[in-house]
This record gives structure tokens, C-alpha cells and sequence, in this order.
């Protein structure tokens, strides 16, 4: 298990990564105050060859809390559950699988995604990670 940590534009990230042969196990926590103060937990589950099998990304500020469940079954095919609670100016949660249908990770969803991010409100790089659609 390595530790990693990263400063970003507009916060910061932690995540725990493990690596072994084809496949990958990963912690991670993000926070941010812009759009609204946030604080982001996600963790990705991949079967071999690095091949995302679910993500789950939990998102909470001071008025609100926000989940997003991806799940690939055995056939490709993604599903989403999403769940919001309190109050926040931001779109709901979730989102069409069909955007991201052929994406086998979860950063390759996220390279081909430049729009905000419904858990969160930010547009980034990893913004799949948490409920862009």
C-alpha cells in the first residue's frame, strides 16, 4: 500500500494505492471549498487488468451530502446510483451510463469529460470519479 498525496488548483487529495500484478485497489479523499466547501471519498474496485468493476463516490459540505454508485457487470454495462440530501445549487446527482458506456477505468471516463461535476459542481480531470454525466 502506498500513501500519496497531491495539492491541487483548488484543494487537495489523498489516496492509498495498492498495485499487484493486473489490478489495483484504491482509497482516496479530496477536499475543496470552491464551488462550495466539499469534502469528496472515493474508492474504485477493479478486477484484473485494471478493468473498473464499481466506484463509489461520497460526497458532504455543511448542508448537504451526495453519493454516486457506478457498477460494471459482467456484460459492460455500467449502472448508476445516486442519492442527495440537504440542500446545494448544484444539478442532482448521477447521470446517463450511455456517456461513458465504453469506458473500462474510471480515469477514462473522466479524460473524455469536461463538464461539471453533479456531486460537487467543479469541472476537472477526475470529475467521473465523482457523478459527472
Amino acid at each position: 500500500m502506498r500513501a500519496i498525496t497531491w495539492v491541487k488548483e483548488r484543494g487537495a487529495e489523498f489516496a492509498e494505492v495498492s498495485l499487484g500484478g493486473a489490478s489495483l485497489r484504491a482509497a482516496g479523499v479530496a477536499v475543496s471549498a470552491d464551488p462550495l466547501p466539499y469534502r469528496l471519498d472515493y474508492e474504485p474496485e477493479c478486477a484484473d487488468d485494471f478493468v473498473t468493476r464499481t466506484l463509489t463516490v461520497q460526497t458532504r459540505g455543511a448542508t448537504r451530502r451526495r453519493r454516486l454508485a457506478l457498477s460494471r457487470d459482467p456484460r459492460r454495462v455500467w449502472t448508476v446510483q445516486a442519492s442527495a440530501d440537504g440542500e446545494a445549487d448544484l444539478p442532482p446527482p448521477g447521470g446517463d451510463p450511455a456517456v461513458f458506456a465504453a469506458a473500462l477505468d474510471w480515469t477514462s471516463a473522466s479524460a473524455r469529460s469536461r463538464t461539471p461535476c453533479r456531486s460537487c459542481g467543479t469541472v476537472c480531470c477526475t470529475a467521473a470519479r465523482h457523478a459527472t454525466s
